[in-house]
């Protein structure tokens, strides 16, 4: 899902079409209260799984595979060309689209190069500003509207060629210059990184501290120059992966199979919500701060979403069209 911002939500879902499934996309104007069908996409665009708007009217639906872009709301939609031929991840700061891709991926590894494109959110493609050596599983991307960060994972350390690497400022824009993050944990390449939403300077790391579902949580406000480790740590276990948001530099949300977690002292400590949502059967799938107080939460079986507005304290269910 994708908050643009002015209370305008945008989930991208399917239905029914035919022998198969279409994918479906839905929008809110007045933050999550009512919905509306937008548009409906073809049984060949079932490669679309997620959906990123950078104001009310310019967004992308993209999947592994394919990219589509709207100027006019998710009314209708156009091809969005990228370098390579698989995605890896998308997200726009509201000036710049930033996409990382690759080729030759199979088994959860691309053997081609890593491709990062940085392109104003009127472009009609996506336009490669930076490359690096191929090999890698996942080149996540987490931005605020003042910083980027892009997470490159590779199969082992003995591996790893760099990163993660931040884009800043007018540099996000053009061929400046990439920073690369090397004093935290996080440059193992085994870490986990997120950009604080109501704080765009802040960035949070969580590392895992041998193979026991034990993370350090670590803390930057500087781009990632200077680190430090809050409290004695986070524990998730399970095999699941694991994601993070940070909604403040108090406050953050981890999730890791069927367990939520918040913070609301940037880490220091963690405990369950106080008004958690239901265990879901297939655990969680995403979760996200779009600003504010918010913070979202999407479960694996879920054809909606849940929110808290208390910082992650209580959570209501949210089903569009029932």
């Amino acid at each position: 899902m994708s908050n643009s911002g002015n209370k305008r939500l945008y989930l991208l879902g399917n239905s029914q079409c035919g022998d198969s499934r279409c994918p479906v996309l839905q929008t809110s104007s007045d933050n999550g209260r009512t919905w509306e069908v937008v548009h409906t996409f073809s049984a060949q665009d079932t490669d679309l799984t997620q959906v990123r708007f950078a104001n009310p009217e310019v967004g992308w639906a993209y999947g592994t595979s394919s990219i589509r872009m709207t100027r006019d709301g998710g009314r209708t939609w156009h091809g969005y060309p990228f370098p390579g031929d698989a995605v890896l991840d998308l997200e726009s700061n509201g000036k710049v689209v930033i996409v990382t891709s690759s080729s030759q991926c199979a088994s959860g590894t691309c053997s081609g190069v890593l491709r990062v494109s940085v392109t104003p959110i009127g472009g009609a493609a996506a336009t490669q500003t930076a490359q690096f050596h191929g090999g890698l599983q996942r080149a996540d991307i987490a931005t605020s509207r003042e910083h980027t960060v892009i997470d490159p994972r590779w199969p082992t350390t003995a591996s790893r060629v760099g990163g993660p690497w931040t884009l800043a400022g007018a540099d996000l824009v053009g061929t400046g210059p990439v920073s690369n993050i090397t004093t935290s944990c996080i440059a193992t390449g085994k870490g986990l990184l997120t950009v604080g939403s109501n704080d765009p300077g802040r960035l949070v790391s969580l590392c895992p501290v041998g193979g026991t579902g034990t993370f350090e949580v670590h803390s930057s406000d500087d781009g990632g120059s200077t680190w430090t480790r809050q409290g004695n740590g986070l524990s998730l276990p399970g095999s699941g992966p694991v994601s993070l948001a940070a909604a403040s530099k108090s406050h953050l949300l981890a999730m890791r199979g069927d367990t939520l977690l918040v913070s609301t002292d940037a880490g220091a400590s963690w405990h369950t919500p106080a008004g958690p949502p239901p265990t879901p059967r297939q655990g969680w799938a995403w979760i996200g701060a779009p600003g504010g107080t918010q913070l979202y939460a999407i479960a694996h079986d879920q054809g909606g979403y849940w929110v808290s507005n208390d910082w992650g304290e209580h959570w209501t269910e949210v089903t569009p069209g029932s």
